[in-house]
């Protein structure tokens, strides 16, 4: 049976940064997992993120597609720190969910001191934040990350 590696972190975070053969299917569009079906079904899948997370959280969506996978355990800082090889990019940006936790944390802050030392209706401000992170958690829809996505810097070349 063949073995086919999944990387299930972001585009951005994979072209930085991976494991040589290794496929990327990021966890925020597993959405297309049905297409691949028929192929993965004959394969070993092992999946792999960061640190694991994001790895089991993908599990779940191929046991519900009755596909056999395993969660490479430690994900690629596991996997780097047994002393196996990644390839990498030469120049590394700041990720894109990095971005996204940078500007939002940013902006709660703000919202938050504005709320504490001016007017009340900040904090209405940092509610309608909380309740795009609680959108994005359901749905696996980040508006933001989808703006950001579009920006010069965050673009990734498929050369």
């Amino acid at each position: 049976m063949k073995k086919i590696m999944i990387d299930v972190r972001e585009r951005d975070e994979y072209a930085a940064e991976h494991i040589a053969g290794s496929l990327n299917l990021p966890l925020t569009e597993l959405h297309t997992l049905s297409a691949m079906t028929p192929l993965l079904k004959s394969c070993e899948v092992v999946l792999i993120c960061r640190s694991g997370s994001r790895a089991t959280m993908a599990k779940e969506h191929f046991d519900g597609a009755s596909l056999q996978s395993a969660v490479y355990a430690g994900g690629i800082l596991a996997w780097k720190s047994g002393g196996n090889p990644t390839q990498r990019q030469a120049k590394t940006r700041v990720s894109l969910f990095r971005q996204v936790q940078i500007i939002v944390g940013a902006i709660v802050t703000l919202l938050s001191l504005g709320a504490f030392f001016g007017d009340r209706s900040f904090a209405l401000g940092a509610a309608a934040i909380g309740s795009g992170l609680i959108f994005a958690g359901v749905s696996g829809i980040c508006m933001l990350a989808n703006v950001l996505k579009r920006f010069p810097w965050n673009k990734v070349s498929r050369a």
